[in-house]
């Protein structure tokens, strides 16, 4: 953990040009791990690639996050609440993940692996979903006067042994799956 080696209340970076706080925390990559992480305001960049996730919530508070998942032996779950900001999140090939997203204020961008088998059940407050064309739309309708909601998935979806399900409940702001 890097921080400032004082503090006083003039020391936030508001009222002078001292440097911002920054953290770097390292994880074993050899145990399992659940992590409850909140953010707070600035930015938040969570590399978690090579970190073996048992469970793992996240609450957004202010500012950018951008998210990379691990490819693990064993599907996980990961709970998103993402606050203001955009968020941009990573999935590793071959990863099996169940995602709960609570969007906030900002788009929310999904980059997944070209192979995966994806599931998609989204609804936008004020925004739009927006997946690959090889996706499959199973229900509600396009073009909504405000906000967008429905079910997509890839073809391969219900056989595959390693599946990606998304469940994505957004406030103002797109959801982008690419």
């Amino acid at each position: 953990v890097n921080t400032p080696t004082s503090y006083n209340f003039w020391d936030f970076g508001i009222f002078n040009d001292s440097e911002n706080l920054h953290w770097d925390v390292g994880l074993s990559p050899n145990v399992p791990i659940a992590l409850d992480i909140s953010g707070g305001v600035g930015s938040t960049t969570l590399d978690l690639s090579d970190v073996q996730i048992s469970d793992l919530q996240v609450k957004g508070g202010v500012g950018s996050m951008d998210l990379s998942l691990p490819t693990m032996d064993n599907p996980y779950d990961v709970n998103l609440n993402i606050g203001t900001g955009s968020a941009s999140i990573r999935v590793e090939q071959g990863a099996a993940v169940s995602f709960t997203i609570k969007g906030g204020v900002g788009s929310v961008t999904v980059d997944l692996p070209d192979n995966a088998a994806v599931k998609v059940d989204a609804s936008t407050g004020v925004g739009s979903v927006n997946v690959p064309s090889s996706y499959t739309r199973l229900s509600g309708s396009a073009g909504q006067v405000v906000g967008d909601s429905g079910v997509w998935q890839t073809s391969d979806f219900d056989t595959a042994p390693r599946q990606i399900l998304i469940r994505f409940d957004g406030g103002v702001g797109s959801l982008n799956i690419q």
